[in-house]
């Protein structure tokens, strides 16, 4: 108390005023106590240094700001309120606590304990009175005729009852304390229903576990764990999308489910309002919920969207798209942010380039078995972007002072994050030396000054190896230290052999990493997991003892107020031998399964999209001045649609002594590099999961997934746009003591060999999306035309295209007459 009291007023507000400050709930009232028993008034004078005087005045005003504040911090300070009205007559304390709970009961839901999330003062004001019957105020208030909701396991159950006194309570719900679990009553022959004193629940889908379905949440709309990212919008009576939803619970199964949305998201869309405009991305997000295609939550919609419509890719694919995709999607600013430099030489280096590298084309590529060098010019990707999609290149002296001197600045334009500059001993001022996080915080510096300059609500962040861990540690860190949502500034991040799970070496039994670590030789440690543990995980989080025991640095948080790894594209290297950096000894340390400075495994964050290429981490054969990459980048950038091709209902010979991999190569017809390839001789095959013993089907394996301008003209005269996806099914058998078997081996050679052709587009039949085999394919590939009727969508209902391939006959002795291969499309924003 004593330090307390020597702050400034307005420092005490301005503490009290963040968010994590606020966990002082109890102290107030104790102070008062003591001050009852001794009537000092001295003792009673440290209450009033915990007044937030911005809450406690606007709740005087009636102006309600609940929105976001925890539950279990305010209630203990507004009953402290209370206390201090008690000792001191002053109505404002009293006056400010009446309305706080006028605002919270019966207009909103509440809960105390649990995780952060669950602790909120959940829901918006309703205005109006809560009506039997009415459902407008479901889950919200707590007068009779009101839904009441609570949680068992993966099942939301409801119930409804007309009477006045319902005996129900916060304190007796499961999700918060257990103890409503043993007073549930089964009801016989109902699965999953239940009595409470006599009222009875019954959950509003049957016969599932799975929790991804649509779920009920203010301000959004949840599927199970996942943000749809759609908000839930009102109508001006005050009762919600998902109020209309939750009216005709229980649902009897999940089609019931899908389809009631479908027709509520018609019936609110036809009514035109704004409003209630974004519910028409719903019903595709549920069928996406619920089968686990391209799962993960867009961005949410922001003022910027515009109305959804319905599109057709020539009458083909009926999923949704806001017309954005369709017409021209809003640009947004693009920063580059460059990689490792080393020392202050190294440093001096990269800052004489006025764009970090990124600057940079080729003009070499492999192709071929044979992998020998070929002439591509690759002019850059800034330079590409400038060409192919508009964007401006604004430097003229300089990127910071062409910013503080233009106010009206296109948000089409791209900028590099030049936070090595500070650490340059070059322009004959003492260098500062360079911090990973401040790296960030400046980061976080340049993204607000563009979206004050361009009015563009977010950035895109492109970034080359520790780039990207500059980009998460904003993201992991900086932002949320900050209290503020990732998702507020950056839209997407796509990163180039970005060492997201550090570096490691194949050489030294670990004794090359503790020593970087330990002394921190160019700043190099910050590739090792206690810096990485430093940097990646925000204060409240972290501990002075580092990382715990199986703390893994490529897993980004994917809860609530997180960035999305679904917003995140990891563009992995598998060329090792072209990475001539220290001669070659910095490849020779890493590995073969590497691009010849990180490894292959290390390159990836678990959720996000993913592409492997064959070219090394930088040079002449690098992974940013690379065609590959940047079709990648366009794609996940400005994309309209995401599609996915998995391998499903298969069934592998149960052998125990075989490991079964699956090699995918993706090729796109005009390009002269190839999208995506995971190759055994690559050192990075997809691992079939083992049979599982008793004849049922493998679980299904994402091939791959790529994303399609269906704005981008096709290649010359061709009416489709043609994709070629290369599978081959290899085995591997293991003789005693886990000793590799070659007695019936032929080296690459695989079990299963060939090439599915997928056209997109307008053919002779019409429009629509064709298949084949290559296999039944006469003549050449270049010379077949699209026959017969077109995939369907297999599934309308769900707003998640969806169409499946049977494998060819000769694979079924192989994969079973049922294996497949699941083309699913949905809108990419």
């Amino acid at each position: 108390m004593a330090r307390l009291s020597r702050l400034p007023a307005t420092t005490l507000q301005r503490m009290w005023g963040i968010f994590s400050s606020r966990e002082f709930g109890g102290i107030v009232e104790a102070i008062c106590d003591l001050y009852a028993v001794t009537r000092k008034p001295e003792r009673l004078a440290p209450a009033r240094l915990f007044d937030l005087d911005r809450l406690i005045d606007a709740c005087v005003a009636g102006d309600d700001i609940l929105d976001g504040p925890h539950a279990d911090q305010h209630i203990p300070i507004f009953t402290g309120l209370v206390r201090l009205y008690d000792e001191t007559g002053e109505d404002r304390y009293l006056t400010a606590a009446r309305n706080f709970w006028r605002m919270v009961v019966p207009n909103r839901m509440y809960g105390i304990g649990g995780t952060s999330t669950q602790e909120f003062v959940n829901g918006r004001p309703v205005p109006g009175t809560a009506t039997p019957g009415s459902y407008f105020t479901v889950s919200r208030t707590w007068h009779d005729g009101d839904t009441v909701r609570v949680s068992l396991g993966p099942v939301n159950l409801v119930a409804r009852d007309p009477r006045r006194d319902l005996h129900l309570g916060l304190h007796r719900n499961a999700a918060l304390s257990g103890d409503l679990l043993p007073s549930l009553e089964p009801v016989p022959r109902e699965p999953l229903h239940f009595r409470l004193d006599g009222v009875e629940f019954a959950p509003f889908f049957e016969g599932t576990e799975d929790p991804r379905l649509l779920r009920r949440a203010e301000p959004r709309v949840l599927l199970g764990t996942l943000d749809s990212g759609v908000t839930d919008p009102a109508r001006a009576d005050g009762t919600t999308f998902l109020d209309a939803i939750w009216a005709a619970a229980p649902f009897p199964d999940e089609s019931a489910l899908v389809t009631h949305v479908r027709s509520t998201v018609t019936s609110w869309t036809a009514a035109g309002s704004s409003a209630r405009r974004r519910p028409r991305r719903t019903h595709a997000e549920v069928a996406r919920g619920r089968r686990g295609h391209l799962t993960g939550p867009p961005r949410p919609p922001h003022a910027d969207a515009v109305r959804p419509a319905y599109s057709e890719i020539d009458g083909a694919l009926p999923v949704v798209l806001p017309e954005s995709a369709m017409a021209s999607k809003a640009m947004l600013p693009i920063v580059y942010v460059r990689g490792f430099a080393g020392d202050t030489s190294g440093i001096n280096k990269v800052v004489t380039d006025p764009f970090y590298g990124f600057n940079e084309g080729s003009t070499h590529v492999r192709v071929g078995k044979d992998e020998k060098p070929s002439f591509h010019q690759f002019e850059s990707p800034l330079l590409r972007l400038h060409l192919d999609e508009g964007y401006h290149i604004l430097v003229k002296g300089g990127q910071e002072a062409y910013l503080e001197t233009h106010d009206d600045i296109p948000p089409n334009s791209m900028w590099v994050h030049r936070f090595y500059d500070v650490s340059a001993s070059s322009w004959g001022e003492k260098p500062r030396e360079f911090r990973l996080e401040d790296a960030a915080v400046d980061l976080l510096r340049l993204i607000e000054t563009l979206k004050r300059k361009t009015g563009a609500p977010r950035v895109h962040l492109v970034a080359h190896s520790m780039g990207g861990l500059v980009c998460r540690c904003l993201l992991q860190k900086v932002l949320p230290d900050r209290h503020m949502d990732p998702l507020d500034y950056v839209d997407k991040l796509f990163t180039y052999g970005t060492p997201h799970g550090g570096i490691r070496f194949d050489v030294g039994f670990g004794l090359l990493e503790r020593l970087r670590d330990a002394t921190g030789i160019h700043g190099a440690d910050i590739f090792g997991p206690r810096r990485m543990y430093e940097y990646l995980t925000p204060d409240a989080d972290r501990t002075e003892d580092g990382p715990p025991p199986g703390w893994d640095a490529r897993v980004m948080p994917d809860h609530e107020g997180a960035f999305p790894p679904h917003r995140v594209f990891c563009l992995v290297g598998t060329n090792p031998a072209d990475y001539d950096v220290a001669w070659g000894l910095s490849s020779a340390a890493v590995g073969a399964r590497s691009d010849g400075l990180v490894q292959i495994e290390q390159a990836t964050v678990p959720g996000a999209y993913e592409a492997y290429v064959y070219r090394s981490h930088s040079g002449r054969y690098g992974l940013v001045n690379s065609e590959e990459g940047y079709q990648n980048l366009r794609r996940f950038l400005f994309g309209d649609l995401g599609i996915e091709a998995a391998l499903i209902d298969y069934r592998l010979p149960p052998d125990e002594g075989v490991t079964w991999q699956a090699e995918v190569v993706l090729a796109i017809r005009g390009l002269a590099a190839l999208m995506h390839q995971r190759l055994t001789s690559q050192w990075c095959p997809l691992l079939l999961p083992p049979p599982h013993g008793d004849g049922t089907v493998g679980d299904p394996v994402t091939l791959t997934t790529t994303f399609l301008r269906t704005d981008l003209p096709r290649p010359g005269d061709s009416p489709t746009m043609r994709y070629a996806l290369h599978v081959r099914i290899l085995s591997l058998r293991q003789g005693g003591r886990r000793i590799l078997s070659f007695s019936d081996h032929l080296e690459q050679t695989a079990d299963f060999d060939d090439i599915l052709v997928i056209d997109v587009g307008t053919a002779a039949p019409g429009p629509g999306v064709w298949a084949a085999w290559n296999s039944v394919i006469p003549g050449a590939i270049k010379d077949h035309e699209p026959r017969g009727r077109p995939l369907g969508d297999e599934d309308p209902r769900s707003g998640l295209w969806t169409a499946h391939v049977p494998l060819p006959e000769t694979a079924h002795p192989l994969l079973g007459a049922d294996a497949r291969i699941r083309l699913s499309v949905t809108p990419w924003e």
